[in-house]
């Protein structure tokens, strides 16, 4: 990936966010795609990647009312985590999330 145009990393990045495919977002990330990439209505890789996984798991059965003992259902988590995996492969720290 790293001798592909950066236009392509970036729709390259956008279409693994659209399907969830965390491993793709990583490689096109690392390989220098813009993580503030937006499609043509204005999301951005990270409002794709959110919605990306919250698909591919109602897709796979994901029960929607079904929740942690914190209360937090299944998808919630599941955005979470990949969330924060594709910030922090976007250089995101730990203080710029909390702030």
């Amino acid at each position: 990936m790293p001798d592909m145009t950066h236009e392509k990393k970036n729709t390259l990045l956008l279409e693994y966010t659209e399907e969830g495919l965390t491993d793709g977002v990583l490689m096109a990330l690392q390989a220098g795609a813009d993580a503030n990439h937006k499609d043509g209505s204005s999301d951005t890789a990270l409002h794709l990647a959110a919605t990306g996984i919250v698909r591919g798991l109602l897709g796979a059965g994901a029960d929607v009312h079904a929740k942690d003992e914190a209360g937090r259902t299944a998808l919630e988590l599941a955005k979470d985590d990949a969330t924060f995996e594709a910030l922090k492969a976007g250089g995101t720290t730990m203080s710029d999330m909390t702030q």
